[in-house]
């Protein structure tokens, strides 16, 4: 597991650049969100699914298409590509859940499943995803043990 852990937590990039990776990354979440969102409508209109279980059936879909253009195109990463998908499965896991759950929940509290399932979406994106994704997944850079404790302590620090 010790390979799974990032050793070095990045300095923070600053302007455009930073900027930039949040762009990128949210194209490559819309398309692969758009893929995604087609099929969960295909399977909950037209096959019957529940949307929850289509849910899960789209966030594996979305998962091939994401992890695909965020290596590639908006990370444009060099590491590992078994430990980054490793990396990357796990936080999609992670991330399949917390969007089935969010929807499901959502569409029980009365709320249309397309409605629900779009503002999961964005909270997970932007909750957790992309700073998964950022600092964690597509990160050449390694987290340094004063980071790794702080996280594993659960404890803020100070740079």
């Amino acid at each position: 597991m010790k390979g799974l852990a990032r050793q070095d937590l990045p300095t923070e990039e600053q302007g455009e650049q930073g900027l930039w990776l949040l762009v990128k990354n949210a194209i490559s979440a819309v398309t692969a969100t758009g893929s995604d969102f087609a099929l969960v409508v295909v399977l909950v209109s037209g096959a019957k699914f529940q949307p929850a279980t289509a849910t899960a059936l789209g966030c594996v879909l979305g998962a091939v298409v994401n992890y695909s253009m965020n290596r590639t195109w908006t990370f444009q990463t060099s590491g590992s590509v078994r430990l980054e998908a490793i990396r990357y499965a796990l936080v999609s896991g992670s991330s399949l859940l917390l969007n089935a759950s969010g929807v499901q929940l959502l569409w029980k509290a009365g709320t249309d499943y397309r409605v629900a399932w779009w503002l999961t979406r964005i909270v997970v994106f932007l909750g957790w995803n992309y700073p998964l994704h950022r600092y964690y997944v597509f990160n050449d850079s390694r987290w340094s043990g004063k980071v790794a404790r702080a996280f594993r302590l659960g404890r803020n620090f100070q740079k």
